[in-house]
């Protein structure tokens, strides 16, 4: 079949169809795609109603073999400018690598977590001692929150001078 037939046949222009056949589609997808894209138009579906719902609703889907060259062109024209906004935030420090972030995360945990974990060392001698459960609860707070405190500060860095 000739590219002036599957035009013929799809509806597309013989510029479409022979740019269609060099991106490897075949000749009945190229049919398939131009008699689905002639009926959504009956269906009283412009081209950029057809534009609109392909970026809408294919964001970051991979091509199919029926997408028209103005959806492809629409999902493309999408994804550089949602890629350009996460650029830009970037570089006015709206956005923290993930790295970044994990790294800082894991500090806070392993910080707080032997911060917590030293405590009964630190305090089994005297909790031995009581025998008053109000007295212990509310040395275990105080302990505790002196702990937390330390930890902190030990997590702010040192303190900038005046």
């Amino acid at each position: 079949m000739t590219e002036r037939q599957i035009a013929k046949e799809s509806g597309y222009s013989p510029g479409i169809v022979h740019r269609k056949l060099a991106q490897g589609q075949t000749a009945a997808e190229i049919i398939r795609a131009g008699r689905e894209r002639e009926r959504r138009r009956a269906g009283g579906v412009g081209p950029a109603e057809e534009a609109k719902g392909s970026a809408q609703g294919k964001q970051g889907s991979k091509p199919r073999p029926d997408e028209t060259y103005a959806e492809a062109q629409a999902r493309k024209e999408t994804a550089l400018a949602s890629l350009r906004e996460l650029q830009l935030a970037e570089r006015r420090g709206a956005l923290i690598q993930r790295e970044t972030v994990e790294s800082e995360w894991t500090s806070v945990c392993t910080t707080i977590r032997d911060a917590m974990l030293s405590l009964p060392s630190k305090l089994a001698s005297r909790l031995a001692a009581m025998t008053d459960e109000p007295e212990i609860t509310k040395y275990l707070r105080v302990e505790i929150r002196a702990e937390l405190t330390r930890a902190s500060k030990q997590l702010d860095g040192p303190a900038p001078a005046a």
